[in-house]
């Protein structure tokens, strides 16, 4: 072996494992960041799709609110869609989310309840 070679060689292998671990400790904090954005996204879809679900019941209780009440039976089928729509996030939320997210979620599911019982047993 020539003069230096082992001093040459162990500098290439400490050079490619300070390589190797900057690279790792790169991609660890791109996979961070992504999860951190992909976790954003989800909880602004579920809100987004309660907030859908929650405004078609309430497009669904106005038309109740008016209809007699031999037509309430037939057009809450599409208040339920909406009140469907709304529970199935709802339980995302409550399982996926923080504490705040999910008491605000509970206060509109609550709002809606009142206000379909207010509508479903008037007249």
């Amino acid at each position: 072996m020539l003069p230096g070679a082992n001093e040459a060689m162990l500098a290439a292998l400490l050079g490619a494992a300070i390589m190797g671990a900057v690279a790792l400790g790169g991609q660890f904090l791109v996979n961070r960041h992504q999860r951190q954005r992909d976790l954003r996204l989800e909880r602004s879809g579920r809100m987004a799709n309660l907030l859908a679900g929650s405004h078609a019941a309430v497009l669904a209780l106005g038309i109740l609110a008016q209809a007699d009440m031999a037509e309430k039976a037939v057009l809450e089928r599409d208040f339920r869609s909406g009140v469907d729509r709304m529970n199935i996030e709802m339980n995302a939320i409550r399982v996926l989310d923080p504490k705040p997210v999910v008491d605000a979620a509970q206060e509109l599911d609550l709002s809606m309840l009142k206000l379909m019982n207010l509508v479903l047993d008037h007249p």
